[in-house]
């Protein structure tokens, strides 16, 4: 058959498909939300929106009422760790139906690392009592040699699956294989043999969409006491060990968009804000010279050096209105406080205008010749050692901004916060920077080890904070969801 007629008997078969399966596809009542948890297979890379496998899903557990909201939470070129760190931004607590795929992003900072964020991840969606189908793209190499020049080792990929398939099974969940080395899925992949293709989507939606249906009949069969979810299965301590991690260990703590408004201690001059798009795209805001605005990064006394990044609006030279220079201070309960710069984007503030041993200003334009046409956020921050003495604050600056950050100290020791942030703006237009608009969007603190947040950059925010590219929006509305981040 010709590619044509592929795509066209998997249409076909599609709608036979839905209209076969099984009517145990149905959320407890009341409905709630499916969520796709994924990379850029669930973003469906190379094909339509409405032929990917979430948007698939999503319009066939709408049609029988099971949900009442899609949440497209896939980030592309990412691993778990995002979505495990953030877990509020992505898991909702009515969840109903879940989807993960996260195999060909597993060696991004370490397997064993993604395994752990993994498990975590699985741990948390699985006490929603969300049905849930993980989707295990591998991908095959056409030559046979076994590598990719992008990927790694096919073996590795294989250990991978089976660590996760374990896990799987602990959390009661449905497990997809899609191989891309298989002849029989020449059809399901782009000739890359990492992204499915529109074939592919279909063939993964019908599964699991028959997947949600058995799963929903064993727990029908099988319930668990008071309405809870299944508990893990197997004798296998590991899947418990990493639940219990979620709340034992020293978790990354994200604080993004609205979220913000809790750690907020002390705001002059700095105003909540919506920054357009949808309701939730708050930020808190500067226009007028001497502002400030204190956050609360840990309440609890640091015990080990951590990291803490604060996301920031970056813009045009000639945004209206302009924006300003940007200088950050730590309270003394961090302990040192050294500056530094995050991302790893082309757009990110790679290099401050200005650094000293306990402060850095931040110059938030893009590079004058930059191609991009909108405001971004991009992070820059602080690796804070509480075993070390705090630094002097740094004394070529303006009164008014010294006052600022010494009040945010105060205000700090009054709300028993144990490390806090200062966010200023300048007193005086600035030769270099002449403006004063600045808009603090996220503040996220993490243990440096194990390269715990190397997601927070600008290209991997922009894509969860807006995550739902134009295309995909357009396509929402025509399944009748809503954007809800």
């Amino acid at each position: 058959r010709s590619p044509g007629s592929l795509v066209q008997w998997s249409l076909g078969m599609q709608l036979l498909l839905l209209t076969l399966l099984p009517a145990a596809v149905r959320a407890p009542a009341p409905p709630g939300v499916y969520v796709a948890l994924g990379a850029s297979n669930t973003c469906g890379h190379g094909v339509k929106p409405k032929q990917t496998f979430q948007f698939i899903l999503a319009a066939e557990l709408k049609r029988r009422h099971a949900i009442v909201r899609h949440d497209d939470r896939c980030v592309p070129a990412a691993g778990p760790a995002f979505a495990s760190s953030c877990a509020a931004h992505f898991i909702p607590h009515n969840m109903g139906f879940a989807t993960l795929e996260y195999l060909p992003n597993m060696k991004l900072e370490g397997v064993s690392n993604n395994l752990q964020n993994w498990a975590e991840l699985g741990a948390l969606v699985a006490k929603t009592g969300a049905l849930t189908v993980v989707v295990e793209v591998m991908e095959g190499v056409p030559d046979g040699r076994g590598v990719h020049w992008y990927a790694y080792p096919r073996v590795e990929i294989e250990r991978t699956h089976a660590a996760i398939v374990e896990l799987s099974r602990q959390y009661s969940f449905a497990v997809l294989l899609v191989d891309g080395k298989s002849r029989d899925a020449d059809d399901f992949f782009h000739p890359d043999r990492r992204h499915l293709s529109a074939v592919g989507h279909a063939f993964v939606a019908n599964w699991t969409l028959a997947a949600f249906g058995r799963l929903a009949a064993e727990r029908a069969a099988s319930p668990s006491p008071g309405g809870a979810p299944p508990a893990l299965r197997g004798d296998s301590s590991y899947a418990e060990k990493r639940a219990q991690s979620v709340s034992l260990r020293k978790a990354t703590r994200c604080f993004l968009g609205a979220e913000l408004a809790p750690i907020v201690l002390r705001s002059s001059g700095f105003n909540r804000t919506f920054l357009g798009g949808h309701a939730d795209k708050v930020g808190w805001e500067a226009l007028s010279p001497n502002a400030a605005i204190t956050l609360c990064a840990s309440c609890e006394p640091l015990l080990a050096r951590s990291d803490v990044r604060v996301g920031m609006l970056r813009g045009l030279r000639k945004a209206n209105p302009p924006l300003g220079l940007v200088r950050m201070f730590c309270s003394s309960g961090c302990g040192s406080c050294s500056p530094m710069v995050i991302g790893n984007s082309l757009l990110a503030l790679r290099k401050p205008t200005e650094c000293h041993r306990s402060n850095c200003s931040y110059d938030p334009r893009l590079p004058a010749r930059s191609r991009v046409r909108a405001m971004q956020t991009d992070f820059a921050g602080f690796v804070i050692d509480p075993r070390r003495p705090p630094l002097k604050p740094l004394q070529q600056v303006e009164e008014s901004v010294l006052e600022s950050a010494r009040q945010g100290e105060a205000e700090a020791a009054a709300a028993g916060c144990a490390c806090a942030i200062t966010i200023t703006n300048s007193a005086e237009a600035q030769p270099l920077v002449p403006g004063h608009r600045v808009v603090v969007r996220a503040l996220v603190r993490a243990p440096p080890e194990a390269h715990s947040f190397a997601w927070a950059n600008s290209w991997h925010f922009k894509k969860v904070e807006l995550g739902f590219r134009r295309r995909a929006r357009r396509a929402r509305r025509r399944l009748g969801g809503a954007d809800q981040f």
